[in-house]
């Protein structure tokens, strides 16, 4: 996750893993094809350490690793 500011800049990053066997998620289970996961109601990824020169909602994600289970 990278977090801009009001120039578009990237002033942080903090990395997220929300759909592996080891996250934090109360289901360990790995991500099905075609099966979608988002965090409950209410609930949101908090980034620690995000400076306070970060524009509220501006932040891009890339994905730099994707690994498939065997079947």
């Amino acid at each position: 996750m990278y977090f801009l500011n009001d120039e578009a800049q990237v002033i942080f990053e903090d990395d997220f893993w929300p759909v592996n066997s080891s996250s934090w998620r109360s289901n360990k289970s790995p991500l099905r094809p075609n099966y979608i996961w988002q965090m409950e109601s209410g609930k949101f990824y908090v980034a620690k350490g995000v400076p306070s020169e970060w524009k509220p909602g501006a932040v891009t994600a890339k994905v730099t690793d994707i690994e498939f289970a065997a079947e």
